[in-house]
């Protein structure tokens, strides 16, 4: 299994957006090609709701407005297929079995993927402060994260998020 190292900005701080136009500062924020293109793709298809209306050519529409609707149309779905073949490349390149297991949606997902760590102690007391003070005191600890098989803090090994050393270390 592979496991990539991250520092807590790109790991545990990263906050999610919720709607694609905030997501998209994020994914600059984070320089991630993949996420800039999945969000501008979810921001055209607005568009494309918009322009493909206009692509049925009627006595209502003039023919400028119509070869324009049909170029953008015709860009934004191109751009769309591309994005989609670059997401199917990638998983199909970098994914593993357990693919639909490293992003969890629930809390009990995000619960399992961290039980038994060996960095819960070292994030005992972080709840009391507020968020800035928070993600300053973690950047400055300079340790690295990352998601495998972990042997956490009880001796099971399990697949989670701990600290670099800990993921894969011995198992």
């Amino acid at each position: 299994m592979k496991t990539q190292k991250a520092p807590p900005k790109k790991s545990i701080l990263k906050t999610p957006a919720l709607a694609p136009i905030t997501s998209i500062f994020t994914s600059i924020t984070l320089l991630s090609p993949l996420l800039i293109c999945l969000d501008l793709s979810t921001i055209f298809a607005d568009a494309l709701i918009i322009t493909l209306s206009n692509v049925p050519y009627s006595s209502a529409t003039t023919f400028e407005a119509w070869k324009i609707c049909s170029y953008i149309s015709l860009a934004i779905l191109i751009f769309m297929i591309l994005t989609l073949c670059i997401v199917v490349f990638r998983i199909s390149r970098f994914g593993d079995a357990e693919a639909g297991s490293e992003a969890p949606v629930t809390l009990l997902g995000k619960s399992v993927l961290v039980c038994g760590s060996n960095m819960l102690d070292r994030f005992d007391g972080l709840g009391e402060m507020n968020g800035r003070e928070r993600n300053k005191c973690v950047k400055q600890w300079g340790r690295l994260y990352g998601m495998g098989r972990v042997r956490g803090s009880d001796g099971v090994v399990r697949r989670g998020i701990d600290f670099r050393e800990h993921v894969n270390a011995g198992i």
